[in-house]
């Protein structure tokens, strides 16, 4: 899907729409820059990028993440790579069909997966990362998308002149470009842009990548403890003339202390090595190294459409860093969603 800012450049420079993708290309990239600008600014200050909220270890294991991703992988690579390549784009009626048939699968294996989980590991909606935050959801997604956009796509350019001999277009773009018609291009919207990144943000960052951080940080998890607990016998609820009453509602919870301000604005909050009793420290390879294995597979998933799996190699690493701080699904879905509507948005509106 990346390839498609690339389409417009063989076309002529006097088409309009061409003209307005240009100007819209060039705001996208200088809107990246300030991005990072303010991201190493944050950084400067030694403030997170994005605050970071623990939860607890995930309740599925290592069997299931294995079945369900090498099941995904074997689909993904195997119809890529084992399909025949046609000499032309794919007929209308052919490409309708697939791409339908395609997303309404993989909708409903995302689904039954989930109620598996559910009902066999008793994951909930925290453990899924369903339970939206907003408006912070959309402005994580939104920044991340606008950091994304100058290293992902300059490495994407930089690749297709480099082998452009072995490049290999997504039958989508090609069927887009030949074809023109508005109705492709809702078959196209509703699968590349709403479903796919869905499907691929909760396989691969909420299943996988949720169940690797559990194994290789396993001090990482925040159970939520109950300040009932905490205390036994008759004068468990009595208050303490010196500290004041037990469990004031402000810190009810390890959840609702690192909800605070100081945490969204990115402070470092207090305890050994800077990071506070309880909470999940990212620091070395340990919170590195899951990200990095749901990156690579992220990026070997699309490795029918050749040199995509390398940029979407750093894409996948802003995603599972998102992922990483946040452990909700929508502001990883909100990025995908808006890189892939773009490539989209640069096919349609620079062709003629």
């Amino acid at each position: 899907m990346l390839e498609a800012l690339l389409v417009a450049e063989a076309l002529p420079e006097d088409v309009p729409e061409v003209k307005l993708t240009s100007v819209a290309v060039s705001a996208l990239l200088a809107g990246s820059c300030v991005a990072w600008f303010w991201i190493l600014a944050r950084w400067r200050r030694g403030e997170a990028i994005v605050a970071t909220e623990p939860r607890r270890p995930v309740p599925w294991r290592g069997v299931e993440v294995v079945l369900i991703i090498g099941f995904l992988m074997a689909l993904t690579i195997g119809g890529a790579v084992l399909s025949p390549r046609e000499d032309k784009p794919l007929e209308l009626d052919d490409f309708a069909t697939t791409f339908l048939v395609g997303a309404g699968f993989n909708i409903a294996l995302a689904a039954v997966v989930g109620m598996l989980l559910a009902v066999v590991r008793g994951a909930d909606g925290r453990d899924l990362g369903l339970v939206p935050k907003l408006p912070d959801d959309l402005v994580v997604g939104g920044v991340g998308w606008l950091a994304a956009l100058v290293p992902v796509y300059a490495l994407q350019v930089a690749l297709v002149y480099l082998v452009a001999d072995e490049r290999q277009t997504h039958p989508l773009i090609e069927t887009l470009v030949e074809s023109r018609r508005i109705d492709v291009m809702l078959v196209a919207v509703f699968a590349a842009v709403i479903v796919a990144p869905i499907v691929e943000e909760f396989f691969f960052r909420v299943v996988l990548q949720g169940w690797l951080e559990k194994r290789i940080a396993p001090e990482g998890g925040v159970e939520p403890v109950a300040v009932d607990a905490q205390m036994e016998g008759p004068d468990a609820t009595a208050p303490c003339d010196a500290l004041g009453p037990l469990a004031p509602v402000e810190i009810e919870t390890p959840w609702d202390a690192f909800r605070a301000p100081h945490a969204d604005l990115g402070t470092r909050p207090n305890g050994p090595n800077g990071v506070a009793d309880g909470a999940r420290s990212f620091h070395g390879w340990r919170g590195i190294l899951p990200v990095g294995i749901s990156s690579f597979l992220f990026a070997a998933a699309h490795a029918g459409t050749w040199p995509d799996p390398l940029p979407l190699f750093v894409l996948a690493l802003v995603l599972g860093y998102v992922y990483r701080q946040t452990h909700r699904l929508w502001p990883s879905v909100v990025l995908h969603m808006l890189f892939n509507g773009l490539s989209l948005a640069v096919v349609w509106f620079g062709v003629d």
